[in-house]
């Protein structure tokens, strides 16, 4: 029985890491995503195109709410991984 106990509790920390280090890992993309964001935020106020900085608006739209959506991930992964503990 020991040895099954000791070998669950090696199972729940190395999950307890892969979920940290999946949340670290969407955190970094999110990151990511955020810094492209404000690149095509910058190109769109840049631009004197109408249409072109309309577009270039919308995908800096698209990428915040990608990485809004990929840091809500990485909380749900850590939370995953504290009840683990």
């Amino acid at each position: 029985v020991g040895y099954l106990v000791a070998v669950l509790r090696a199972l729940v920390v190395d999950a307890d890491q892969a979920a940290e280090r999946v949340a670290l890992g969407l955190i970094r993309a999110a990151e990511v995503l955020d810094k492209s964001a404000c690149g095509y935020a910058e190109s769109a106020e840049a631009t004197d195109d109408a249409a072109d900085a309309d577009e270039l608006r919308d995908r800096a739209e698209e990428y915040r709410r990608s990485a809004h959506r990929y840091h809500k991930l990485a909380a749900q992964y850590r939370a995953l991984g504290d009840r683990m503990r």
